[in-house]
């Protein structure tokens, strides 16, 4: 195995605790954005060295490219230079993990020890969560919070980005009259910790189901009680349809007509689960209060976007011009955003930028269905696309292309290419 694989491993195991650091009070440098770099070259020596550069040659691949490029075009007409500066940087430390991995994730060994390290790191991310969870209830949920705002968020997010989440928090959610502290982990905000568990989740069902060990169920449940407990609408929705495809994609014909019983009662079972008051029900059921405040908020500034695109549907306004023309007075932290990942880029680099990201999202589900009656009912190319399904249904409600710690993880599970004849 060679040694850029094994920082990749590495780097799959501890994606979640990654620190940050402060040269200065207004920069923060994520250590991921040096060690992706680091990975890059070794990779690139090593393949010099055998003279061999093993490159995607896939749809998706080039659609990324011709999205990056217009992303990095777009820069000469957005009123927010520095902003797009600023996103532009981030693409291009985080992007070369791409072609690193591809060529690591031809080697099946490497892949297998790849997805262990990762659906591990989840699940101590999960567990750090949901204690921080339970000691709102042993010592307080201002004493929680203190030790969050203080020690973890400057570690993790670094002090410029942990001032701004104090600012604009979402760790705090009212259930039945009652604020309760969600479950983020290392993450700035819930939605993006539960969203990279979610994307996880599937990777760690494959392992399970490739193996039959039973840490990996254990693994499974301590993913999905973390996202639960994030009480993140968009990940409940996101996580519910992926788990339907993969549910649909691996029952056949012959189940429903041996296993009508268990379907029955599970069905019942849900139903019940649905009817008796429970604070995660009513977390998803005011999914569709259009009177709920954060709902409006999201339909309004999906809204803006629209008009945007409108205004300007070839160009946009420029990568961080959406956020810049809504409020020029927040800097290139501008937290504002449409809340829907096709709709910022849509807004900012144009609809037919949009269309190529559309495609981009949905290229590993449709490798799967195009292929699906030649691969075997296990293959993780399904879990993939389940993964990607999570991933599509919570970005209509975010836009998580900037996280430090799920873009990487989007670029890693898109470039894994589990067959060499099917490319």
């Amino acid at each position: 195995m060679y040694f850029y694989q094994k920082l990749l491993i590495l780097l799959g195991f501890i994606i979640p605790f990654f620190f940050a650091l402060s040269p200065t009070n207004t920069i923060d440098l994520n250590i991921l954005k040096l060690l992706i770099p680091i990975i890059f070259l070794f990779w690139l020596a090593s393949s010099l060295l055998n003279k061999k550069i093993l490159l995607d040659n896939r749809l998706r691949f080039w659609l990324l490219l011709v999205f990056l490029l217009i992303v990095f075009l777009s820069f000469f007409w957005t009123t927010a230079p520095k902003s797009a500066l600023r996103k532009i940087l981030f693409f291009i430390a985080t992007v070369p993990l791409y072609f690193s991995f591809y060529a690591a994730s031809l080697d099946t060994t490497f892949r297998n020890k790849f997805l262990k390290s990762l659906v591990i790191g989840a699940f101590l991310v999960s567990c750090v969560s949901i204690v921080f969870f339970l000691c709102q209830f042993i010592f307080g949920l201002d004493s929680v919070l203190y030790i969050l705002r203080t020690y973890v968020a400057p570690i993790f997010l670094g002090n410029s980005m942990s001032t701004l989440v104090n600012q604009y928090s979402s760790w705090l959610v009212n259930i039945s009259g009652k604020t309760i502290l969600r479950t983020f982990g290392t993450f700035p905000d819930p939605h993006l910790f539960s969203l990279y568990l979610s994307m996880i989740l599937p990777i760690s069902l494959y392992l399970y189901k490739k193996s039959f060990q039973k840490k990996y169920f254990v693994f499974s449940l301590a993913l999905i009680l973390a996202v639960l407990l994030s009480f993140s609408r968009a990940a409940y929705l996101a996580i519910i349809t992926g788990g339907l495809f993969l549910l649909l994609s691996s029952i056949s014909k012959q189940f429903f007509k041996t296993k009508s019983i268990l379907i029955y009662s599970t069905f019942i079972l849900l139903l019940f689960l649905f009817i008796i008051p429970n604070p995660l029900i009513s977390r998803l059921r005011s999914s569709f209060d259009f009177q709920d405040g954060s709902n409006r908020g999201r339909i309004e500034m999906w809204q803006t976007a629209l008009k945007n695109m409108q205004q300007k549907p070839l160009l946009g306004l420029g990568l961080g011009g959406f956020a810049d023309r809504l409020n020029p007075s927040l800097g290139i932290r501008n937290p504002i955003y449409a809340h829907n990942l096709l709709l910022d880029f849509g807004a900012e680099t144009g609809i037919f930028n949009m269309f190529i990201l559309l495609a981009l999202l949905l290229s590993p589900i449709l490798f799967y269905l195009n292929y699906k009656s030649t691969l075997s009912s296990n293959n993780l190319s399904k879990f993939i696309a389940t993964s990607f399904i999570i991933f599509f249904i919570h970005s209509l409600f975010e836009t998580p292309f900037f996280s430090i710690r799920v873009f990487p993880l989007f670029l890693i599970l898109l470039a894994i290419n589990t067959s060499k004849k099917l490319c």
